[in-house]
C-alpha cells in the first residue's frame, strides 16, 4: 500500500541520515562515521566554539551564527551552502532571532517565515540535536556545502519483495526492502585549515 511504501521510504531516509550525520563507526551505522562525531572529535578549524555560556539552542544568537558562517572556507560560500538543524533548533535558534529583528510588524509576524538565514536555505533533520537541555561540548547546528564534504554512494538500489505466504494465516502479506549504501565524510578541513563545513559548538 502507499502508506506501506511511504514508511518505508522514511525508514530508509533516517537510517542513511543517521548514518552521514551520527554514525560512530559501529555496526549500528554499518561502521560508517558521521559528521557531527568527526566535528566533536576532532578539533578542527570549522568547529566554532560559542560565545562562553552559550550551550542552550534558546541562547545561540546571530553573533554565534555568523561565526560558524566564517569558519566555512570561501570557496564553499555562496551557491550550494546551508544550514543544517533540527526542527526545533530551527524554531529556537532561527526563528527566535527573526522574530525578535528590527522591522517586525503585527501582520508580518502572523505569516511563515521563510526558511532561510542571512540568505542561506535551513534544511531540517530529526537526526539533529533536538533538546532544550544543554549541549556543551556537541554539535547544534552546522552550515556550508555538504555536498563537498560528504558523499552517499549507492552500493544496491533499493529492493522490495513481497512475501505472500508468510502471514497468509493471519490474512496478511508481508513487504520486505532492503538497500545497501555507503556514506563517506571526505573533508572537513583539518584542525588548522577551515573545510566546506563549519559545526555550531556548544560552549
Amino acid at each position: 500500500t502507499r502508506r506501506s511504501s511511504d514508511l518505508m521510504a522514511y525508514a530508509f531516509a533516517k537510517k542513511e541520515d543517521q548514518c552521514l550525520i551520527i554514525g560512530d563507526g559501529t555496526s549500528t551505522y554499518g561502521g560508517m562515521n558521521g559528521i557531527n562525531t568527526k566535528f566533536e572529535a576532532t578539533a578542527y578549524a570549522g568547529r566554532t566554539a560559542l560565545t562562553s555560556g552559550h550551550d542552550l539552542m534558546s541562547e545561540v544568537d546571530n553573533t554565534d551564527l555568523t561565526s560558524v558562517m566564517g569558519n566555512v572556507s570561501q570557496y564553499a560560500i555562496g551557491s550550494g551552502a546551508k544550514w543544517l538543524c533540527s526542527a526545533l533548533a530551527k524554531s529556537l535558534v532561527f526563528g527566535r532571532l527573526k522574530a525578535v529583528a528590527g522591522g517586525n510588524r503585527v501582520d508580518t509576524l502572523g505569516m511563515a517565515p521563510n526558511d532561510e538565514y542571512l540568505g542561506y536555505p535551513i534544511v531540517t533533520s530529526e537526526v539533529m540535536p533536538a533538546v532544550t537541555s544543554t549541549l556543551n561540548a556537541k554539535v547544534m547546528l552546522t552550515f556550508g556545502r555538504f555536498d563537498m564534504a560528504a558523499s552517499i554512494g549507492s552500493r544496491r538500489g533499493i529492493e522490495m519483495q513481497t512475501l505472500v505466504e508468510r502471514y497468509a494465516e493471519l490474512g496478511l502479506i508481508g513487504v520486505l526492502a532492503t538497500e545497501r549504501f555507503d556514506s563517506v565524510v571526505h573533508d572537513l578541513g583539518t584542525t588548522t585549515v577551515k573545510g566546506p563545513l563549519a559545526a555550531a559548538y556548544g560552549n
